[in-house]
């Protein structure tokens, strides 16, 4: 998915989601290897970021 693809989230709104999701309320809270692979996504997508951005 690249960032002009219609729905496509830019990576601030990614990190923005996933830290609120981890410091949010207890009751919800996704299981722990859920959380470890939206993690990898993130930096997965922090990669290319900085190769476009350097």
């Amino acid at each position: 998915m690249t960032a002009s693809e219609p729905g496509a989230r830019h990576l601030p709104e990614v990190l923005t989601h996933e830290a609120r999701a981890l410091t949010g309320p207890a009751t919800g809270r996704l299981a722990p290897p859920v959380v470890l692979a939206r993690a990898c996504q993130a930096f997965a997508m922090a990669g290319p970021v900085s190769v476009a951005l350097a």
